[in-house]
This record gives structure tokens, sequence and C-alpha cells, in this order.
């Protein structure tokens, strides 16, 4: 989940890696959702509006992008850092995690290779080629 200073939000729904290193990074070989909308803050609460606009795999029946929700979470400082949570989530800064430019890419890619009923030709637009430096 990232909340960018200027109120958009992205959320990338992933496998993690940790690698030997200890550097933790998306899991290429694995599918995943992303999402995407804006955040706000009001009395201690954490307010996301968002739609997924990715699905590795499309379900059946299925739009993308898809209908807009809206999530309320409960900020929480402790230890120095912001946490949300609300119900059975958390959301926490996560230690050792070294794969920011992938995470920008995803968030940010046209996926208009999609149009909520059949593919499109052409590339996946939501991955960088491999080899790419910082596609680990």
């Amino acid at each position: 989940m990232v909340l960018y200073p200027s109120g958009d939000f992205g959320l990338v729904a992933c496998y993690l890696i940790r690698q030997t290193d200890g550097a933790v990074t998306i899991s290429r070989g694995d599918g995943f959702v992303v999402k995407l909308g804006a955040w706000k803050t009001a009395n201690g609460a954490v307010t996301i509006t968002s739609r997924t606009v990715y699905r590795e795999i499309v379900l059946p029946g299925e739009t993308i992008p898809g209908p807009e929700g809206v999530e309320r979470f409960r900020g929480v400082f402790r230890d120095g850092n912001w946490y949300l949570a609300a119900d059975k989530k958390r959301f926490r800064p996560m230690r050792g995690f070294s794969d920011l430019n992938f995470l920008a890419t995803v968030i940010a890619c046209d996926r208009e290779y999609y149009d909520g009923e059949k593919y499109l030709d052409g590339p996946h637009p939501c991955m960088p080629a491999v080899g790419s430096p910082k596609g680990r």
C-alpha cells in the first residue's frame, strides 16, 4: 500500500519474497492485483476510495476497472511509525523492502490492453522487461 503525499493511493496485492541478503521483493512468477484511488485523513481515520484496475487473472463477468469501493482505517502511531488498522487488516511499514522501482512501475503502468471483455493485442504493459536493473 502506498499513500502518496498528493492524496493518491496505490495498492499491490502480491506475494513477497525475502532474498538471501534479507531484501524483500515482489514475486515475478505469481499474479497480483492493483488498486488505485485516493486517500484522506480526518479525526484520526484514513479513508481510502479505490477500484481494482488490474488483475493478473481476470474473473468471468468482472470488469476492469472494477467498481469503486471505500475502506476506513484507524491511524495508529507506535514505535515511531504510522500503522493502519481495520478489522482484520493491518498495514505497517515494511523493513527491507527493496523493490520500489517495480512497485512504482506496477502502480503507474498503462493497463489499456484489457477492455473488460477481451484482451487487446500487444505485450503486457505492466511488466518491465526481463533483466531490468531493478527488476530482481
